[in-house]
């Protein structure tokens, strides 16, 4: 791999994850990643009780790779969350969760089942997203305030003995962030209206000092909503799912240069929640979430088309890249009342079915995550 100086690109291709996995590699704070053929656990939040009120149940279960199936682990009480990530750390240990209240929930995954450290964490932030940062062993706390009422991004300790989240200090004011995301041990890109005194979305950073890079203008219209952040090794993809805007929903493809950001192409499609790429950046799997479909994207041809599913997709969302074993590079994505695994490979998204399916208001899926 060629790595570049500052103001030059190497970028990886899985933005709220452990960039380049490899069994073995060692990442300080929390050891050794897993071996390909270790336990892989999914994680997954049950927003809504029996009756139809807001609940706050997570369940664990062990990924069988051969069968397409998962066994139940653990079934454990944090803060409710409806839609979004799940961030481990390398070793799979430990996981941190923005909740929908604001606050950081926080689990450790055990042998014989999950043991809830933080049901929610709270500080002089609010959290709306979380990425544990491999590199440095930090929490990366995402508050989507405006600056002047503590909006911006956070860095937080995270110790390695205990995993006890320490107190965060303001790394970067910002306006309305939406999230941050590794490029590679180099660079960061952050997506928020506004940073640095810019009204650009998309802000390519220093990862050590922070320093502006490169910034691009996602969107020119006021009443955009940000709703999804994917990342290849080519493109930085920023979806617009606003529910009151003039401009139809869709993403922007923002072209990788090694200077920085580049062209950029605009792809029209309701309500993208989720914006996964493969990892070699052939294809991407897009969630339409109000529109009920999966689509693919393929970056060198500029074309979205539907993909063939074996069953009707109900409200797709977040999903979520598996990181080894037979799997590697396929995604799990929630659904109404169902986990879906799709794989992809070869500039093609292919369902692979469904390895979880449930019933009534205490079945429905909100987040899902897999452990590395």
């Amino acid at each position: 791999m060629i790595v570049f100086l500052i103001g030059c690109l190497s970028p990886t291709s899985d933005p709220k994850t452990q960039q380049s996995l490899s069994e073995g590699d060692d990442y300080g704070c929390f050891g050794v990643s897993p071996k390909v053929d270790d336990r892989q656990v999914i994680v997954h939040s049950t927003p809504y009780n029996d009756d139809g009120s807001q609940g706050v149940l997570w369940n664990a279960s062990v990924f069988d790779a051969s069968s397409k199936t998962m066994s139940h682990l653990a079934e454990f009480e944090m803060g409710r969350k409806t839609i979004g990530t799940i961030s481990f750390t390398p070793d799979g240990s430990h996981g941190f969760v923005a909740q929908q209240d604001g606050t950081i929930g926080q689990f450790r995954i055990e042998e014989q089942g999950v043991t809830v450290l933080e049901t929610g964490l709270t500080g002089d932030w609010y959290a709306q997203d979380v990425w544990f940062d491999p590199a440095d062993g930090k929490l990366w706390i995402v508050d989507p305030n405006w600056p002047e009422n503590g909006g911006g991004i956070y860095h937080a300790d995270v110790d390695c003995e205990t995993g006890e989240i320490g107190s965060a200090s303001l790394a970067l004011p910002t306006k309305n962030a939406f999230g941050v995301f590794p490029l590679d041990l180099e660079n960061i890109v952050v997506v928020a209206r506004e940073a640095f005194d810019s009204t650009a979305q998309v802000f390519l950073l220093d990862r050590a000092s922070l320093a502006l890079i490169d910034s691009a203008v996602a969107f020119t219209h006021e009443d955009y909503n940000l709703s999804a952040v994917g990342i290849s090794p080519s493109h930085v993809f920023v979806g617009d799912n606003s529910s009151f805007s003039g401009t139809p929903n869709g993403f922007v493809a923002i072209e990788l240069t090694t200077e920085g950001f580049g062209t950029q192409q605009w792809v029209a499609v309701l309500d993208p929640v989720s914006l996964v790429p493969s990892k070699d950046g052939s294809v991407m799997l897009v969630s339409s979430g109000y529109g009920d479909a999966l689509h693919q994207y393929l970056p060198h041809l500029g074309e979205l088309t539907e993909v063939v599913t074996s069953s009707a997709s109900a409200l797709p969302g977040v999903g979520a890249r598996i990181h080894r074993g037979y799997w590697e590079g396929s995604v799990l994505v929630p659904e109404n009342l169902a986990i879906r695994l799709l794989s992809l490979a070869q500039s093609q998204v292919k369902d692979e079915g469904k390895i979880h399916q449930a019933e009534g208001f205490s079945g429905m899926i909100g987040s899902v995550g897999i452990t590395p």
